[in-house]
């Protein structure tokens, strides 16, 4: 019998919604990857589509092509990092 030693990928939990102006809002949430300290990620995008910004503690960086993980909010969240 073999053992697998394949590690499940990121843990997203501590998901909550911030609000914002104009239709704008921010989903902030707590990543942990397999060995590693948990990290916070939000994520601010608008209620009306378009595009999607990722703030890590090592910067800023646009989302490509937001609309492929759905209807932006806190299941947009869980399937990027799906």
């Amino acid at each position: 019998m073999t053992t697998s030693t394949h590690t499940a990928g990121p843990v997203v939990d501590k998901i909550f919604n911030r609000k914002g102006v104009a239709g704008q809002f921010a989903v902030q949430c707590t990543v942990t990857y397999p060995g590693e300290e948990p990290r916070t990620v939000e994520f601010v995008g608008s209620h009306y589509g378009g595009p999607v910004l990722m703030v890590t503690e090592h910067g800023q960086t646009w989302v490509t092509d937001p609309g492929r993980f759905g209807t932006f909010g806190k299941g947009w969240v869980r399937r990027f990092f799906a």
